[in-house]
């Protein structure tokens, strides 16, 4: 499936800010009140109160309460203690990932760039800390547009993870996902390919993000195999034989979806209306798009790929499967997933 990375959940990203000296609650540093420092003076304790309040509010999901005094905090804490001290680096950490949480995608970039310059000088350039910030800061990048410098951070995390973790980590398994999904997402197959190459090497169990497993980045691969014109290899991916000695061919196909689905149009809540992309129209492309859905328990499209209709209009299609809304599905009574096709009808006026 490709994965519109933007729906990613901000609460790994929160998560994988967590670390440091203190404790951590959803990746804010908890510096307990009662620890406090004989020798600090009234601004400092007041800095701590300050922090301590905002991890309160932003535990209890107040965000926007939680601005302001984290934003104290850092002030008073910058007034008096030097740049590099680990009470602003913490200060400065908090603020980056409340206004992740209020999706200011370009205030949380600026203060994770501090974080990062501060794990940099920290701990080195190669540490697992710097790894887990640089993470956020290409999911950031991805979200603001920034598409190539997304990917050479992620390829940095990639570097990092396969030499702290091993080439066969789960670590490496996710971020050779959210590569290979950068690379389809934007249409660039050839450059997905290798890495989704690699990541079918895991266990097909290995979780890659909420509900994504490796036996679903599989699909995509195939879908991406479909797109290049390699139907033979696509075939052996989507039924690898186990051994030379046992040829028993393994179906992947999860269990519990109806294929019964056919064409699911009629049968959409919500039907997003795909974008004409400017080159497809410039070139004259228009037509029907056949794109293949599995919809999930509660009517969510949770793959989508194109499998017929002009190239240039693959991308704009599938994302708008990814933005559309279907009625549950029941089986005897029980929710199920299932499959079936969207035409969307691209007409040049």
């Amino acid at each position: 499936m490709i994965i519109p990375l933007l729906a990613l959940t901000t609460g790994f990203l929160l998560l994988s800010n967590a670390g440091g000296h203190s404790g951590t609650t959803a990746g804010i540093t908890v510096l307990p009140a009662q620890q406090t420092n004989a020798s600090e003076s009234p601004e400092l304790l007041e800095a701590r109160a300050l922090s301590n309040s905002a991890v309160k509010l932003y535990t209890e999901g107040k965000f926007k309460e939680a601005l302001e005094p984290a934003k104290r905090a850092l002030k008073l804490r910058e007034k008096i203690l030097k740049a590099d001290d680990k009470r602003v680096a913490d200060a400065v950490g908090n603020l980056a990932v409340i206004y992740l949480a209020l999706k200011k995608y370009q205030e949380a970039e600026a203060y994770y760039e501090r974080v990062l310059a501060a794990e940099e000088k920290r701990s080195g350039a190669e540490s697992l800390q710097v790894a887990k910030t640089l993470d956020v800061l290409a999911w950031l990048h991805y979200a603001r547009g920034d598409v190539k410098q997304s990917t050479a951070e992620y390829k940095r995390v990639l570097s990092i993870k396969e030499k702290i973790s091993g080439p066969q980590s789960g670590e490496v398994a996710r971020t050779l996902f959210r590569l290979a999904e950068i690379y389809q997402t934007q249409g660039a197959l050839e450059e997905a390919e290798p890495f989704y190459r690699r990541l079918i090497e895991f266990d097909d169990k290995v979780q890659l993000e909420a509900d994504i497993t490796v036996n679903d980045a599989r699909q995509s691969f195939i879908c991406l195999l479909g797109k290049m014109n390699k139907p033979d290899e696509a075939d052996r991916v989507q039924y690898p034989v186990k051994t030379k000695l046992n040829p028993e061919i393994v179906s992947d196909a999860p269990e519990g979806i109806d294929f019964r689905g056919g064409v699911l149009n009629g049968r959409a809540l919500r039907l997003a209306k795909p974008d004409y992309p400017d080159q497809a129209r410039a070139a004259g492309v228009a037509g029907t798009v056949v794109v293949q859905v599995t919809i999930n328990e509660q009517g969510k499209v949770e793959r989508a790929c194109a499998i017929n209709g002009h190239p240039l209009l693959w991308l704009a299609s599938e994302r708008a499967a990814y933005a559309s809304e279907f009625t549950s599905t029941k089986l005897s009574g029980k929710p199920v997933k299932v499959t079936g096709m969207i035409n969307y009808n691209f007409v040049r006026h």
